[in-house]
């Protein structure tokens, strides 16, 4: 079974509410379906709540392993993203996850694997971009030219 999304607060706040709704006389179904859940979902946190008590549905910690940089350090690695690669001593503007594993390991004396680091960028807000497939040297203009008066003489018949 795994966790569901959203912040563990916001999942304490939706058991207690979908348990009052229920207490309050509102339909089982419709209260599921209300709070998104499955209906087994709301029958568990009613059992949950007869043997526990309201502290059986507080909010947990996330499961994991916590993260290795302060959320100073996490602030301070996106500046450092913001400014670039280039800024940053690398000899182009592309940011790689290998690159961001050297970047925190020189400034925060932090290993990561490579594989690990797009969690971690997703954390602090960042999300995978692809870079243009085309060359900076591109001339727009004589591809043009090119297309309207040389592509008829190439072209299939």
């Amino acid at each position: 079974m795994s966790r569901p999304k959203g912040k563990a607060s916001d999942l304490e706040a939706k058991r207690i509410k979908a348990l009052r709704q229920l207490r309050e006389g509102t339909p089982a179904a419709e209260v599921a379906a209300e709070a998104g859940v499955h209906l087994n979902s709301l029958y568990r946190w009613q059992m949950m709540k007869a043997r526990g008590g309201h502290a059986a549905l507080r909010a947990r910690p996330t499961p994991g392993r916590p993260c290795r940089l302060s959320d100073r350090q996490k602030a301070k690695l996106t500046d450092l993203l913001l400014k670039g690669a280039l800024a940053n001593g690398f000899p182009t503007d592309l940011w790689t996850c290998p690159r961001i594993v050297t970047l925190i390991k020189r400034r925060f004396d932090v290993d990561y694997h490579h594989d690990h680091v797009g969690r971690l960028m997703g954390v602090i807000g960042f999300t995978c971009q692809k870079p243009k497939l085309r060359a900076t040297e591109r001339d727009e203009a004589a591809i043009e030219h090119w297309v309207r008066h040389d592509w008829e003489a190439v072209k299939k018949k």
